[in-house]
């Protein structure tokens, strides 16, 4: 119904992000990682929308890339898997991480998001992989940029993650500190990240 939202930024917080698009205002749901990434945005903002009718309510969820969204709308086709859930294993693991994470079966990397246990993890698990080729399999790389992947990046973002951010909050966190200084070393890199998370 919708393919995008495009407006002013007027009010983002953990749950949604409003836009102003000619003087309305759309609530958009958004990933939790959002927050962080949008903090202090100004100017245009561009959500690719993806509208949720359920038999209690309707709901606009926002994301940043057209990937993004697909994998969202992949996930709520999938038994025992509502908009909430999708959302925040949209929120927790890249698109990659995902794939990978599926073929491998890795339940570990998957019962890291919140509100999946084991048992959940490995249904999910096999139900995306009946889906693996409805996932998206490129990342615009205008939103989520890759980050060097390093060895000193790779323990940085473990790091990160063991203290309990998403992936997506701890790449979009390096990502900020790299900016700055392209050649830091593993201690300063996780302190700099932790500020700015």
């Amino acid at each position: 119904m919708y393919e995008y939202i495009k407006g002013h930024l007027v009010n983002c917080t953990e749950s949604y992000a409003a836009i102003d698009v000619g003087g309305l205002a759309y609530r958009l749901q958004i990933p939790s990682g959002y927050v962080s990434r949008l903090a202090g945005h100004t100017g245009e903002l561009t959500l690719y929308a993806s509208f949720v009718v359920r038999e209690n309510s309707h709901a606009l969820y926002g994301f940043l890339t057209i990937q993004e969204r697909d994998t969202f709308d992949v996930l709520i086709e999938i038994s025992g898997v509502g908009p909430k859930l999708a959302l925040a294993v949209v929120g927790a693991i890249s698109i990659q991480d995902l794939i990978q994470a599926v073929n491998s079966g890795d339940v570990l990397t998957m019962s890291r998001i919140p509100g999946i246990g084991k048992k959940k993890a490995e249904k999910l698990i096999l139900e995306v992989k009946s889906k693996l080729g409805k996932l998206p399999l490129g990342i615009d790389g205008g939103s989520l940029a890759v980050v060097n992947s390093s060895p000193i990046v790779s323990d940085a973002m473990n790091a990160l993650m063991n203290l309990g951010y998403t992936r997506v909050a701890a790449q979009h966190a390096i990502e900020n500190v790299q900016k700055d200084n392209p050649n830091i070393e593993l201690a300063p890199l996780i302190t700099e990240a932790l500020r700015s998370v």
